[in-house]
């Protein structure tokens, strides 16, 4: 219900409507982590790129000095054993695995996620409080040892100044998930939001390639 009543409201952005697994790409110049494969068995997904909620400087910047015009790499709408289950999934690729670039991307999952949330309260059947969010950053997995003890004397001294953000990077990089609420995000001077848009839970995803050199993340729901 809610995906259609999308894609007939927003019929003027391009998309794909796929069953089972939909593909996101990067497509900056030069990025050499280019793509994430969502499997989702037996879903029907309604597959989105950057252009879904990117240029709507109107409604954020030219209005608010809090929003941002920040859009990730894609967006997918999945209805599961249609239409009892319905599910947002916000992706965004980043090259390689670091982590002021890794809590770049949940940033700007945040700030789409808003925009899209204004744009689905358009639309018949939608409730922010009856759907889940899932936010999916894919990048490179670490190139060494090195590196990943660097990763966590950068998180053991974040704990200091900022432990929830850093317990839950802990937690994506041990666990490939963790839970919070939106309003857990690192966002600077957040004013305050409708309650049930600030109180929403997300689960937040950290796909990491096999090998430093892969460019291809698969993430199964």
């Amino acid at each position: 219900m809610i995906t259609d009543s999308f894609l007939q409201v927003f019929d003027k952005i391009a998309n794909s409507v796929t069953d089972n697994c939909c593909n996101v790409y990067e497509k900056q110049a030069g990025a050499t982590m280019n793509r994430v494969i969502i499997v989702d068995k037996g879903a029907r997904m309604v597959c989105y790129d950057e252009n879904a909620v990117k240029d709507m400087k109107p409604f954020t910047i030219h209005r608010s000095s809090f929003l941002r015009d920040k859009e990730c790499d894609g967006i997918v709408l999945v209805e599961k054993n249609y239409p009892e289950t319905y599910k947002i999934i916000l992706t965004d690729l980043k090259s390689g695995f670091d982590l002021s670039n890794i809590e770049k991307a949940y940033k700007q999952m945040f700030f789409s996620f808003l925009k899209l949330h204004a744009m689905l309260s358009l639309c018949e059947g939608y409730d922010v409080n009856s759907h889940e969010i899932e936010m999916i950053t894919a990048c490179k997995c670490m190139r060494d040892k090195v590196q990943e003890d660097n990763v966590y004397k950068i998180l053991n001294d974040r704990l200091k100044t900022d432990a929830k953000t850093a317990r839950t990077f802990f937690k994506l990089i041990n666990e490939g998930t963790a839970c919070v609420k939106l309003a857990d995000f690192p966002i600077e001077n957040m004013p305050p939001l409708n309650k049930d848009i600030y109180n929403k839970e997300i689960r937040l995803f950290l796909s990491v390639t096999q090998t430093p050199n892969d460019s291809m993340v698969l993430h199964i729901g």
